[in-house]
């Protein structure tokens, strides 16, 4: 059972600056790349009709609801409808990850939290755990969540270790309906040596219109990319760099996942079904500050200080320098 208030974390609030810079494109020097390009992705509209997300997208959203009663005065329908919604899960940003969140979780929390709760950490919603695949790649994740000024926050993250193997696969992570990422399974090789891994990186949808991937090895440094989407309230952060002979790829996750007490509110609608419209200003990196900051004042371990170039200008949540 979710936890009593008594069993939430409360803390005081902080105030969050934000700064702006010039635009910059992070692409780095890839032949044929422009320096103006957005870094943080748009959603791609066309997506609605992607067969991967179509299924989910029939749900009804609040307006079609309210017309259909209208239209046919059937109230149980479409309460069934509803509750039937309640209880659907988001997507976890990996495949495995055994972990689901549904809007009757977040307003059962919500019931149970005590009057006046500005900040909490949610246990009873909070997992982790490890596993290794038989192709000998280790995944270690996390799923937390917060409560902060009436919102469900969420921060997901998963580490991926690979050694050299024939056997080693792509990996995949989805942040939400309109955006996802594809690691190549990694090549290994000795340069003056040295121990080299390599992967291609593919966006989609792309984040730039010059180059569809980007390819990446440790002699160049480590990769750190970020992206945000509009729709959804959901920024998301991936790293590459060689550890131990492994590549170490760090994929996490900041998501605003709404109040929590109504399955149709426009936040959980499009992290659900990628139903919506743009909500949030381009090249916003707002919700992984927040919710970056929501998981340092509760004090919370595994945040990292990853500095980003995006058409803002430099990015640095541990710096707010955004």
């Amino acid at each position: 059972m979710p936890p009593s208030y008594q069993q939430a974390t409360t803390v005081s609030e902080d105030t969050i600056f934000h700064e702006t810079s010039p635009l910059l494109c992070i692409c780095g020097p890839h032949q044929g790349c422009c320096r103006e390009h957005p870094s943080i992705r748009s959603p791609n509209r066309r997506l609605r009709e992607h067969p991967c997300i179509y299924h989910r997208s029939k749900q009804s959203t609040p307006t079609e609801v309210s017309l259909r009663r209208a239209e046919t005065g059937d109230d149980k329908a479409e309460d069934l409808l509803i509750g039937l919604q309640s209880a659907l899960t988001l997507e976890p940003i990996h495949s495995v990850m055994a972990y689901h969140l549904s809007s009757n979780h977040l307003a059962c929390i919500h019931g149970r939290l005590g009057p006046g709760t500005k900040r909490a950490f949610i246990p009873k919603l909070s997992f982790k755990d490890t596993c290794t695949s038989e192709n000998g790649t280790t995944y270690i994740w996390t799923s937390e969540i917060y409560f902060n000024k009436g919102d469900f926050l969420q921060k997901q993250e998963l580490v991926c270790y690979q050694s050299r193997s024939d056997d080693n696969r792509p990996q995949s992570f989805t942040a939400c309906p309109h955006q996802s990422l594809t690691i190549s399974a990694p090549k290994f090789a000795t340069k003056n040596g040295m121990v080299e891994v390599s992967a291609q990186i593919t966006n989609y949808p792309p984040r730039c219109t010059s180059h569809d991937s980007e390819q990446w090895s440790n002699f160049d440094g480590q990769y750190a990319q970020v992206v945000g989407c509009t729709i959804c309230h959901s920024d998301a952060e991936c790293t590459l760099e060689l550890y131990d002979r492994s590549l170490l790829t760090t994929y996490t996750c900041y998501k605003d996942l709404g109040p929590g007490v109504d399955s149709q509110n426009s936040k959980w609608i499009a992290l659900l079904t990628g139903l919506g419209s743009p909500e949030r200003k381009e090249y916003e990196l707002d919700v992984y500050e927040r919710v970056w900051n929501t998981a340092k004042t509760l004090r919370r371990c595994g945040l990292h200080r990853v500095t980003h170039q995006t058409p803002n200008g430099v990015f640095n949540v541990g710096k707010r320098s955004h």
